[in-house]
Formats: C-alpha cells, sequence, structure tokens
C-alpha cells in the first residue's frame, strides 16, 4: 500500500454516535480485500451506468480485521471497478474507531444527500428499525433523511414480500398504494403486476384499479387474477391497434361497467338517447351530471349568427316533454 495523505472529515454532527470529524488515510488498496456491508447493500439497486469517474473518486471503508476492509461508500463503484478487470482502487481509509451500529449509520449519513434508489430507502430504513430502539427510531430516521411521509409510506414495505419490493422498484407500483395492493393474496398480486407491467399505468388508475378489482371480485365471486384474465382485458392488452393510453382507457371502462353496472347502463342508455335527440351535434352539447345524482342538465350550444339560433332552438322545442325527462332521469326510465 502507498499512503498518500490523512485528513478530517466532518460528519454532519447528526447522531450523537458519530464524532464530529473522522480521520481518512488516503490509500491504494488491492480490490479484493474490500467487501460490502450486507446488511447495508442491495446488488439489485447497485445498478448504474459505469462512469469514467469511477475510477478516480476514491471509496470510502473502514478496517474489517485481516487487512480487509468494509465498504461504507463507493458500492456501486466498486461493483463496476471489478467487473471492469481493475485490481488496484483509491480508498479512503477511516482511521476514527467505529463500532459497528456507527458504521452503518454513517454510511446510511454518506448517501443522504442524493437521490436513493427505492431498493436503498428501503434498505436504510429497514436497518435503521432493526438496530434503533422503538422510541429513537423516527429521530434516527428523520436524521437519515427520511421525511415523516417517506416513513409512513416506507413501514408497510419492509416486512412486504419481494414481488412488492419489485414492482416499486420498476414503477409498476406506486409506493402510496401499498396498503391496498397487501389486501390482494400472493396469486392476485401476481396477476395484477404481470397485467399491467408494461402499461405504466398513472397513480390515479392504479388506485381505482386495486379499489375496484377485490369489490368486483366479491360480487362476481371470482378472485382478481381471473377477472384480469378475461378475455375482453387480455384482448386490450395484447392488441396492436392501441397504445399504451388507449389501452388502459378501454380497460378502465370495463372494469367501470362490472363496477357499477346500473351506473354503466343508465349512461350507456343516455347517450344512445342524447345521440338521438341531439338536433344538432356541431352546435348544441347535452352534459348530464356524472353519475344521475342531481337533476340537472347542462345544454351547451355554439351559435354563429340569430338564423342558426332560430333554426337550433326550433329544434331543441320539438324534444318533447317525456324525452327531456329522459335525459335528466335516465335512471328512471331503465
Amino acid at each position: 500500500m502507498n499512503d498518500i495523505r490523512e485528513l478530517q472529515i466532518s460528519t454532519g454532527n447528526l447522531f450523537k454516535e458519530l464524532p464530529d470529524t473522522v480521520s481518512l488515510k488516503y490509500e491504494i488498496a488491492g480490490i479484493d480485500r474490500l467487501q460490502v456491508i450486507g446488511e447495508l447493500y442491495d446488488p439489485l439497486a447497485a445498478s448504474y451506468e459505469p462512469d469514467y469517474c469511477d475510477h478516480f473518486m476514491p471509496i470510502t471503508v473502514i478496517p474489517a480485521g485481516n487487512g480487509s476492509f468494509s465498504i461504507v461508500d463507493g458500492c456501486k463503484r466498486y461493483q463496476n471497478l471489478k467487473k471492469s478487470g481493475v485490481t488496484r482502487v483509491s480508498c479512503g481509509i477511516i482511521t476514527t474507531p467505529l463500532d459497528g451500529f456507527s458504521a452503518g449509520l454513517l454510511r446510511i449519513v454518506l448517501n443522504r444527500g442524493r437521490s436513493r434508489d427505492i431498493r436503498e430507502k428501503i434498505l436504510f430504513l429497514s436497518w435503521l428499525k432493526t438496530h434503533c430502539r422503538e422510541e429513537s427510531f423516527s429521530l434516527y430516521a428523520a436524521g437519515a433523511g427520511f421525511s415523516p411521509k417517506d416513513i409512513n409510506q416506507l413501514i408497510p414495505v419492509l416486512t412486504s414480500e419481494q414481488d412488492i419490493v419489485d414492482a416499486l422498484a420498476k414503477g409498476v407500483l406506486d409506493i402510496s398504494l401499498v396498503k391496498n395492493i397487501l389486501c390482494l393474496s400472493a396469486d392476485d398480486r401476481a396477476g395484477f403486476f404481470t397485467t399491467f407491467k408494461n402499461l405504466k399505468l398513472s397513480v390515479q388508475a392504479q388506485r381505482e384499479f386495486l379499489d375496484w378489482l377485490p369489490e368486483i371480485a366479491y360480487t362476481e365471486n371470482k378472485t382478481v387474477r381471473e377477472i384480469l384474465s378475461d378475455k375482453h382485458i387480455t384482448d386490450s392488452i395484447d392488441t396492436t391497434a392501441l397504445n399504451a393510453p388507449q389501452k388502459i382507457d378501454k380497460i378502465r371502462s370495463k372494469l367501470y361497467g362490472r363496477k357499477f353496472p346500473r351506473l354503466s347502463a343508465a349512461q350507456a342508455v343516455w347517450k344512445k338517447m342524447a345521440r338521438e335527440l341531439n338536433p344538432d351535434p356541431g352546435c348544441v352539447t347535452f352534459e348530464p351530471d356524472p353519475f344521475f345524482e342531481k337533476n340537472r342538465l347542462e345544454i351547451k350550444t355554439i351559435i354563429s349568427d340569430s338564423a342558426a339560433a332560430v333554426a337550433v332552438f326550433g329544434k331543441l322545442a320539438k324534444i318533447t316533454a317525456e324525452e327531456w325527462d329522459g335525459l335528466i332521469h335516465p335512471v328512471r326510465h331503465q
């Protein structure tokens, strides 16, 4: 090893277990003498595009005994350098004595100022949950860069199955909906993730589907997976005639009709009636209450001159009272 220099680095005074500063000694070490801290490393979260800077930025480590070193910061760089065949790397070796808990805290602190992969968030928060006393967990989590919202959303994930973590990492599931997906069985979750893995549902669409599907399943005495295997839904996904947003809209329409059959039927009746009674769709628009809960129908017209006004309102006047009643109260006419 070639000793380069030694200096003091501030730790940010975030935790009482960490000294205000730690001493680092910069040296060149064989890459085979480095190892990751198992509890604070997930290889699935360590994938990123190699950068030429990987060769210039030292990896921060602590002595681990027998001449080896545990990586405190720089796991991604370490993995990419190792894959590239590098045998010797620049290291910042922490010479200030740190116990295992303090070393773990320092690893988390050194990664708090950047955007963290969801897997890293889960990994770090899980470590804090395991190693901190319950009464002080929130304080340590806040010091590690987790907001109260982060903590509230991530806590259910810490004990979740791997399929949920994978779905979060791939963007198939939004973290705000973890509690919703946990209401499904493992098989139903697999059906949900498989069905929508390539469609990138919006958070709103995820929320609607996760609200509707269990209720539809209960009403129809089916599983969620069976509902998502319905030919109408699989055909909507498999077709090449529609783009992703159109596929989602079509699936939503199918599920909406099954979740709200009476309302869906009323809307279908109303649309048919409106098409038949509208005297001039280019100038007149009928807009009912979305859920037919209010006795109200809005009529919008576009008129360019007085003759057109006389013609349009003359046609509207020919609609009978019974027909108007059907437009205003479609549920009564089913």
